[in-house]
This record gives C-alpha cells, structure tokens and sequence, in this order.
C-alpha cells in the first residue's frame, strides 16, 4: 500500500514541476516573440489515429475477454485530440 502512495506522489510531482516548467517556457517564448501557435491538424490526425487504436482494443478485448484498461485510456485521449483538433477548424483550413 505505501508503495502505491510513493508511485502516485512521485507522478504528480514530477507532473506537476513538468506544468510549471512549461508554463514558464511559453511565457519566456511569448515575451521574446518567438512563440507559435501550435499545429492542431496534427491534433485531428493523432486523435483520428487514437480513436481508432482504443476502439479497436476495445472491441479485441471485449471479444478475447480481457481488461480494457489499456483501451479506454487510448480511446479517450484520442477523442480528446479530436476534439482539440475540430475546435481549431478555422485554423485546418489555412493549412
């Protein structure tokens, strides 16, 4: 049990000084001006490609009969991407 409690306290911490230290750099960036706009197209395709991933674990193992903790994971966070990516649709159609 104290194990578990060590893994999950060094994950955050190590989330969250990775938080702070990107924080920091964006601002550093945007205060230099050489900040750029991330690309969301690579946004849309990622989460097409996830989606289908997850699904597709999903579905092999609902039909093999094994834990779908390694699909949901993948499915949500391509349907995250998705979504960040068709929320940028204005900036899809420039590239």
């Amino acid at each position: 049990m104290v194990d578990w409690l060590l893994i999950s306290m060094a994950i955050f911490i190590i989330s969250m000084v990775l938080g702070v230290l990107t924080v920091v750099l964006v601002c550093k960036m945007k205060k230099e001006g050489t900040y750029k706009e991330p690309n969301y197209h690579v946004f849309y395709i990622m989460g097409i490609v996830l989606l289908f991933i997850g699904f597709g674990f999903m579905v092999i193992s609902l039909l093999l009969d094994y834990s779908s903790i390694v699909s949901i994971p993948i499915f949500t966070i391509g349907v995250v991407y998705l979504a960040i990516g068709l929320s940028r649709k204005d900036t899809l159609k420039k590239n």
